[in-house]
């Protein structure tokens, strides 16, 4: 009897870490997942009020906030940062649309990010990242630093009315003004800000008659609205469709996608390792921000049978495949465009593997 008594005390003692684990998860207002690094990204969340996103998560240090865990979320008045935190996302669409949401803040310590006003900026200040569309301000200037503004970063700003751009040559996306028919966007002539104004965001989705999109005017250097200039020059330099829908033809248009070139790269190694795993290595892309593999138990990469991973290095190893089974790899690179949106090359040559310790 002792001795059964003994064998049973240590599953006990599992079953009650287990069950403090999970009633831990479930209290939790975070969702997260383990990054390859063994850091925590954030998925989900369930906060509301004024939200202080943690540094640490069951002991892992929080370093990312995945893509629209806060998207459109109501009952969120403000954000806090810590200085882990150096990935937001694939862009800014974390914080877009929240319409109760009035400021941002970040950990002084923090590398990646800051904020001036309430208002989410990279650290350099070249990227503007979020403008609470709940932040109760008639009017701001964009700091002459920031080259780009994000893909929704004023959407919904319901309360700002005017907003002055310091820089010559700042540029931004098709949605990043949308629903902000009460603005007008002031800008300096001769960059390119001018350029996307005069285009309306390069895509033909915002004219002056669309309630849903600002005005544009030009104003001096030295802040002066320049009279008896609208500042609004429709399609002027684009594709000469007066109403603003066209097709972005435009000679002097920032790049489209397809003109990015992405080099094709090539499988070096792959290797069966102890432990079901798979180490794979390829040719690195000059200019590449990372590398997309597929492997799978299916020569057609069948959704069900596919597994993913992005990745910054040239050399990977997949864990945890299944022993006795064979599978296909591939690899492509991509790189980012203008609005930080990822551009792939081709995939390399299929490979396969049989997994056989």
């Amino acid at each position: 009897m002792k001795k059964k008594l003994l064998t049973l005390l240590p599953l006990l003692f599992i079953l009650i870490w287990i069950n403090t684990k999970t009633a831990h998860a479930q209290n939790s207002s975070f969702t997260y997942e383990l990054k390859e690094d063994n850091t925590a990204k954030i998925t989900e969340s369930t906060a509301t009020g004024n939200v202080a996103i943690p540094s640490e998560i069951d002991g892992y240090t929080v370093t990312e906030i995945g893509s629209k865990v806060f998207y459109a979320k109501s009952g969120i008045y403000t954000i806090s940062i810590p200085a882990t935190v150096t990935t937001i996302g694939e862009w800014d669409y974390a914080f877009s649309y929240c319409y109760s949401l009035t400021s941002i803040t970040v950990d002084a310590a923090n590398p990646a990010f800051c904020s001036q006003d309430g208002v989410l900026y990279t650290k350099d200040k070249s990227v503007l990242y979020n403008f609470p569309c709940g932040k109760n301000t008639a009017s701001y200037r964009v700091p002459a630093t920031v080259d780009h503004i994000c893909c929704t970063a004023f959407a919904s700003a319901k309360y700002l009315n005017k907003l002055y751009l310091d820089g010559k040559d700042t540029y931004w996306a098709g949605y990043t003004f949308y629903n902000t028919g009460q603005m007008t966007v002031y800008y300096i002539p001769g960059g390119r800000s001018e350029l996307y104004a005069k285009n309306h965001t390069g895509n033909g989705r915002s004219n002056e008659s669309d309630s849903l999109y600002p005005k544009y005017r030009p104003i001096t250097e030295d802040g002066k609205e320049e009279n008896g200039s609208t500042g609004n020059g429709g399609n002027a330099s684009g594709n000469g469709d007066s109403s603003g829908a066209g097709n972005n033809t435009g000679n002097n248009q920032p790049p489209a996608n397809e003109k990015i070139k992405v080099g094709k790269t090539s499988l070096k190694t792959l290797k069966n390792q102890a432990g079901r795993k798979a180490k794979i290595s390829y040719k690195k892309i000059t200019g590449a921000k990372g590398y997309e593999i597929l492997f799978s138990t299916s020569k057609k990469f069948t959704k069900k049978s596919t597994g993913k991973i992005n990745t910054k290095k040239t050399a990977y190893t997949i864990k945890k495949l299944k022993k006795g089974k064979t599978y296909y790899f591939k690899v492509r690179a991509y790189k980012l465009d203008k609005k930080n949106e990822k551009v792939y090359g081709p995939y390399s040559k299929v490979k396969k593997l049989s997994i056989k310790k």
